[in-house]
């Protein structure tokens, strides 16, 4: 969605359902952002794309700025951990999860088994009334 964020953005009800790749060895790529230097908060997206690349993230590649303030609530990726890395010295992330088959997880609440993906009781304080749905193999937007 954005390769590079250097203002405030706002990520909300949306999803990443295609494949990213970066090809380069400094190529930070995300279901989302690539590279994210500004305010950021995502509320209520998942990633079910497969995003390849040296830094990737389901969300986010890479969030940079030490004075920004990084938020990630009631998302999930199916396909990579949320975050690539990063050089932040705060971020929050509420109710966020990712499928345990990738790597060690970075800023999550908890890896998810498919199995687990598969049961809303998985996803804590998520409202599968009105913005949420559950799909065959992950929760969907409604």
């Amino acid at each position: 969605m954005i390769g590079y964020a250097s203002s405030t953005v706002t990520i909300k009800n949306t999803a990443n359902i295609g494949d990213i790749s970066g090809n380069n060895v400094d190529d930070y790529v995300g279901g989302m952002i690539g590279y994210a230097s500004s305010t950021v908060t995502i509320d209520n997206v998942k990633n079910t794309g497969d995003i390849s690349g040296n830094y990737v993230g389901g969300m986010i590649g890479r969030f940079a700025n030490t004075s920004s303030t990084y938020t990630i609530n009631t998302s999930h990726s199916y396909t990579q951990r949320l975050v690539g890395t990063f050089a932040v010295n705060s971020f929050i992330i509420n109710n966020s999860y990712y499928l345990s088959n990738d790597s060690p997880g970075i800023l999550c609440n908890a890896p998810l088994t498919a199995t687990e993906f598969k049961n809303p009781a998985s996803f804590v304080g998520w409202d599968f009334d009105t913005i949420w749905k559950m799909g065959t193999s992950y929760p969907e937007l409604r």
